[in-house]
């Protein structure tokens, strides 16, 4: 169809060859004619353009933080016979804006790539919609929407992640009082202990073999079961527990970057972050993208406490904003399974009820809306464990 300003020229043809009939002046009917002329050739040319071009979309990094900058690369694929001419197409991207982008011309069976970067913020999903994609004349007289394959892409954009340079080293849990997690997961677990002889019922997997033809009788590796360290990464979603957005998103960068510094130092680490159960940070990447959309809402933290007092136990890290009685009275009720606890509040500054937390021995670290988590967890890790360095 035409656009604006073909249609603009159409009219002003008519009337200069209106104006030759009625005047009979020669020269305003000839650029009357020569001016409808053009119109009607860009029509020709757009509407002879092949009408399908196929868009697929390529977006790198995979895992993208807050923050963070992403690449789309768009190949737009004319799989028709004919070339495509005049090729624009625009890319909305959430509620930012659109990514535009003119190509001249497609050949059969060709590929055309576009490439922009988007900085990826807020956390949560950004919404890449499907590329509208038209073809005009140079001059932009007429214009049409082609057809072809088109999908809406999302880019879920995980909670900001800071580097902490060292971390609490606990006393450990036993794996033998406290297996919580599927077989399959412990499975070389124990540690070489001792050798003994062969007793009926014993699994034969567990042979040593170099000693049982030396020995000339069958020798078992007698097994123990190792400790290791263990940990909890509890986001408080509760709303009044917050001065504001800012402060919430703080806390949830807070627990994103506990939760992978105490994986990354070999803590066997859940996280609770909204929902009816804790989920494995053994699998980090599920674990952030939970954390990449949660939201604030009411949860009895008593109820909670119910359902993680009898879990493996370990190092507790509550991250919240302003940290209330109701908080505390949930410690009292987890701390004889977590022993070891961090306080992390997101706040302007420093809740009079960390006095309390204190008093139990618990550690606490305090970051602003604005502030970096790293140097209060170091400090505060330093000041009250032996630490392990994270490489």
């Amino acid at each position: 169809m035409p656009t604006a300003r073909g249609w603009l020229l159409a009219v002003i043809g008519v009337l200069l060859v209106g104006s030759w009939v009625a005047l009979g002046t020669l020269e305003l009917g000839l650029a009357g004619l020569t001016i409808i002329l053009l119109v009607l050739f860009a029509l020709v040319s757009v509407l002879s353009s092949a009408g399908t071009v196929d868009a697929t979309r390529q977006i790198r990094p995979s895992d993208v933080h807050d923050g963070e900058t992403a690449y789309i690369t768009t190949q737009l694929h004319n799989p028709g016979r004919r070339s495509v001419w005049g090729i624009t197409s625009a890319e909305p991207v959430a509620d930012v804006g659109s990514a535009r982008f003119e190509i001249a011309s497609i050949r059969p069976g060709a590929v055309a790539n576009t490439r922009y970067r988007v900085t990826c913020s807020p956390r949560g999903e950004l919404v890449l919609g499907p590329p509208g994609i038209r073809i005009q004349d140079r001059l932009e007289l007429v214009r049409r929407r082609t057809r072809g394959v088109r999908e809406e892409d999302t880019i879920l954009v995980l909670p900001a992640v800071e580097k902490f340079q060292h971390n609490p080293r606990g006393a450990g849990v036993d794996l033998g009082t406290t297996r919580t997690r599927p077989e399959p997961y412990l499975k070389g677990a124990e540690d070489f202990s001792s050798l003994r002889e062969y007793r009926s019922g014993d699994d034969l997997r567990r042979v040593h073999w170099p000693s049982t033809a030396r020995l000339d009788e069958i020798m078992i590796r007698q097994m123990e079961t190792p400790r290791e360290t263990r940990g909890l990464v509890l986001l408080d979603t509760r709303p009044h527990s917050y001065e504001d957005d800012d402060a919430f998103e703080r806390a949830v960068s807070g627990a994103a970057s506990a939760l992978s510094s105490l994986v990354r130092a070999g803590y066997v680490t859940d996280l609770w972050a909204g929902g009816s159960d804790t989920v494995d940070g053994f699998h980090l990447e599920i674990a952030l993208e939970r954390l990449a959309l949660v939201t604030r809402r009411k949860v009895g933290l008593l109820t909670l406490q119910g359902q993680l007092r009898h879990r493996g136990g370990g190092l507790l890290v509550l991250v919240t904003g302003v940290a209330d009685s109701e908080l505390l009275t949930m410690h009292a009720g987890l701390a004889p399974r977590y022993p070891s606890t961090i306080v992390m509040c997101a706040a302007a500054s420093t809740p009079s009820t960390l006095a309390a937390f204190h008093r139990r021995g618990v550690a606490t670290a305090v970051a602003g809306p604005r502030e970096s988590w790293a140097p209060h967890w170091d400090e505060m890790v330093g000041q009250s464990w032996r630490t392990a360095s994270v490489g």
